[in-house]
């Protein structure tokens, strides 16, 4: 049962992630100010590693 839950846990994050970095890609590349711009790629960055 833990070992379950914690593959359900797992794939839970990734899934979260996934979702994230695709959001954060849609407004940095929509992103017309360059410091928002860069928050948005310092986000997309860590949602990236968090994925793999």
């Amino acid at each position: 049962m833990y070992s379950l839950l914690k593959v359900l846990l797992r794939k839970a994050k990734k899934t979260y992630h996934q979702v994230l970095y695709a959001y954060n890609f849609i407004l940095y590349r929509d992103c017309l100010d360059l410091k928002m711009k860069e928050h948005f790629y310092t986000k997309l960055k860590y949602h990236e590693q968090k994925i793999n």
